[in-house]
């Protein structure tokens, strides 16, 4: 993930990860906040929920590259890809090198970004 208004590169790696189990999670966690009295429902937000994940504090990826000829995210970062864009190849990630990288940028520039607008 590249952040705004710099060159530095973020790189996360989900091992074992279920972006289900993680939403479940951050729900029950939240739920028992309620029931504890201490946030209200209504005070329940996406900054609130983003929180209460296991990627908290990471920034939501600008561009997935799903490699291996797979169209799907497989139950990867369900929440924090709603609007980043996506980027397949039949390339499986071993052979998928700098050529491919750099493609797969280019597309990503060449894109119009509108957040869901």
């Amino acid at each position: 993930m590249i952040k705004k208004d710099t060159r530095q590169l973020e790189l996360m790696l989900a091992v074992c990860y279920s972006g289900t189990r993680d939403i479940l999670e951050a729900t029950r966690s939240i739920c028992e906040k309620v029931k504890a009295g201490l946030i209200e429902p209504n005070s329940i937000d996406e900054v609130l929920f983003d929180q209460e994940l296991w990627t908290r504090g990471a920034s939501h990826p600008d561009l997935l590259i799903r490699t291996g000829g797979r169209l799907r995210v497989s139950d990867y970062l369900m929440w924090q890809l709603a609007q980043s864009e996506l980027y397949f190849t039949q390339l499986c990630a071993p052979d998928f090198g700098e050529v491919e990288f750099l493609q797969a940028l280019r597309s990503f520039q060449q894109r119009e970004r509108t957040f869901g607008k």
